[in-house]
């Protein structure tokens, strides 16, 4: 069985924060710790080992402050984290889903390409919810009952998607979403997360879901 992909915090984008972000195609992150464990070094290297399959999409990051779950996209930290609670029921703190920034002269963002398959008749409520997270214009493509929305939007707009789609188009859309590339910091939302300025343990972003 092949080992799981496992960084240290550094890797994972920690500090020092004047250096380049570290797989920056991962560009959401969620910290795990565990309440049994006087050390979180020791709980997250112990569940890095545990969690041995290799998650797809997913990186585990064991450090000081917990196990930190990088994803490609949010969907990518489900399954992280439905092993994780599995190994550790009733012992886990479980943190938000957060935005990772690349820090310099100018705050980058990361904005993702999503692509949903949906039913004809869900395509407009889809399309207005699309058209809600974003600036840029949202493409419609029908082709007999179904529809192919496409549209460029930043992560931390789309947090919570995954369950708008589903609520929409009662489980009968689908949708893909990947990182597109990175854009500055939209003055409205400046890096504000949960736990200050840098979110938790370094650039992991504003939004939170």
């Amino acid at each position: 069985m092949s080992s799981p992909r496992v960084l240290s915090l550094a890797q994972a984008g920690g500090r020092p924060r004047e250096q380049p972000l570290p797989y920056p195609d991962f560009p959401i992150a969620r910290l795990i710790r565990s309440n049994a464990y006087d050390f979180q070094l020791v709980f997250a290297e112990e569940a890095a080992t545990r969690a041995h399959q290799r998650f797809e999409d997913a990186l585990l990051a064991p450090g000081r402050d917990g196990l930190l779950i990088l994803g490609r996209h949010e969907q990518a930290l489900k399954a992280p984290t439905d092993a994780l609670q599995a190994l550790y029921p009733w012992k886990l703190e479980v943190g938000m889903a957060c935005v990772r920034y690349r820090s310099g002269e100018v705050t980058l963002e990361p904005v993702m390409l999503v692509t949903a398959d949906v039913p004809r008749f869900n395509a407009q409520a889809v399309h207005d919810d699309l058209a809600s997270r974003t600036d840029e214009p949202v493409s419609l493509a029908y082709a007999y009952d179904r529809a192919l929305l496409t549209a460029k939007v930043r992560l931390a707009r789309l947090l919570g998607y995954a369950q708008s789609l589903e609520r929409f188009t009662r489980g009968a859309g689908a949708a893909r979403i990947w990182l597109s590339g990175w854009a500055p910091v939209q003055p409205s939302q400046g890096p504000e997360g949960p736990e200050g300025p840098e979110g938790p343990e370094g650039p992991e972003g504003p939004a939170a879901a």
